[in-house]
């Protein structure tokens, strides 16, 4: 339970951060990054959306030849 509070938290704490900075931007700053005013909340729900999803990285040396 006590989890679920703090991930509760985080994730409140994500979303009213992407607000706010958002909301600071004008609306040609908004303009400029293909945001209307009106898609400022789904995007902070979606940034909470994807800050859950697990980040799956590839190490650039992976598909390296060792050259002798």
């Amino acid at each position: 339970m006590f989890d679920q509070l703090k991930t509760f938290v985080a994730d409140y704490r994500l979303y009213r951060q992407t607000l706010n900075e958002l909301n600071a931007l004008s609306d040609r700053d908004l303009a400029d990054l293909s945001i209307s005013r009106a898609d400022v909340t789904r995007i902070a729900h979606e940034a909470v959306a994807l800050s859950r999803q697990p980040v799956v990285t590839t190490s650039p040396l992976r598909n390296r030849r060792a050259f002798a």
